[in-house]
């Protein structure tokens, strides 16, 4: 956010200077094995991240680290919910001489997930979270066109929020403002998966049995492997 005055006195001409928040997170997930039984419908995942804040107001700048938590539900039908816990482990930032402690917040949020034709499938979503001992909703709505470009929009305490993406391979791009009283928020995230994507699997299988060597007979192999529990998870 940029565009901010300053003055020593309030006889000084202003001056102007920006505030800058960053962050770096690491995180890991696992869906867990033990649930994907039939008697149970849907699947269960966990995941931790640890992060490093920035913050930057003017010329002063401070760091700390904290780490997050999550567990994910989904019943395979297009519902899911998610619970984060975040700042397990608070991050403490000191600007000049005083030091600042994140907040421990609760997020609960679902979502529900449908498929429009061919080409579009659309999604909504609520969430709340907790912290300063009162609720904080919010809620929001995303477009996927092919799999490959995504519109959103979205609404809380703070403001209206719009934002767009796009997805090739393993690669995403995330562009989201966030318009509040003060000045437009602006976040852009990039997002890198290994491994075989969907498509992929799925045009690999397509391409079908061919006189293969031995290094690609393993690999449609394990796409036709990888196929099979997908669909046995969904249960196909």
């Amino acid at each position: 956010s940029a565009n901010f005055q300053k003055r020593e006195t309030p006889y000084d001409a202003p001056a102007a200077f920006s505030i800058t928040n960053s962050m770096l997170q690491l995180g890991w997930g696992l869906m867990i094995p033990a649930i994907q039984t039939r008697s149970i419908p849907g699947r269960l995942s966990v995941g931790i991240g640890i992060k490093n804040i920035v913050q930057k107001i003017d010329t002063a700048s401070g760091s700390g680290t904290g780490a997050d938590a999550g567990l994910l539900y989904r019943n395979g039908k297009g519902f899911s919910l998610g619970v984060v816990f975040r700042n397990i482990l608070r991050p403490s930032v000191t600007l000049v001489s005083k030091a600042v402690s994140f907040p421990q917040v609760i997020d609960i949020a679902p979502a529900y997930t449908r498929v429009i034709g061919k080409d579009f499938k659309a999604a909504l979503a609520a969430r709340s979270n907790y912290y300063a001992d009162r609720f904080h909703p919010g809620a929001g709505s995303e477009l996927w066109y092919l799999n490959k470009f995504a519109v959103r929009a979205g609404l809380e305490a703070k403001g209206f929020s719009l934002g767009a993406g796009a997805q090739l391979a393993n690669y995403q791009f995330d562009y989201a403002v966030l318009l509040h009283e003060i000045a437009a928020s602006h976040m852009l995230s990039f997002s890198l998966k290994f491994g075989m994507t969907g498509p992929e699997r799925a045009e690999e299988i397509r391409r079908g049995m061919k006189r293969l060597d031995q290094e690609e007979a393993k690999r449609l192999a394990r796409s036709y492997y990888l196929e099979a529990l997908n669909l046995e998870k969904d249960g196909n």
